[in-house]
């Protein structure tokens, strides 16, 4: 049995019907978007040049909202571009939360 959204239910597959996905693709040079939850990047931000890196950060920074999370990929880090957005949920995972 697991947990499903604070229920016990006998399948390990979870899911509510009151969730909302979009998945949309973003380019640097797009309007930057406004509360958004979770932005996923994973193994792109290590191609980049440090300065690019720091612009990416801090785009990332302003389209989350208060406690929305990052996901990088397992090379990657923040360094010290973004020590002031975000707050480390993971180190290992590479997951972060903005503060």
């Amino acid at each position: 049995m697991t947990a499903a959204w604070g229920r016990a239910s006998p399948s390990p597959v979870r899911y509510s019907s009151s969730i909302n996905l979009h998945i949309i693709t973003y380019t640097l040079a797009d309007k930057p978007f406004k509360s958004i939850d979770l932005i996923l990047c994973r193994n792109v931000v290590i191609y980049f040049t440090k300065p690019l890196q720091a612009f990416v950060y801090n785009r990332f920074a302003n389209c989350l909202k208060p406690g929305g999370f990052l996901v990088l990929g397992k090379v990657e880090s923040l360094g010290g571009y973004a020590q002031g957005f975000f707050e480390t949920i993971d180190n290992k995972e590479r997951i972060y939360r903005k503060v």
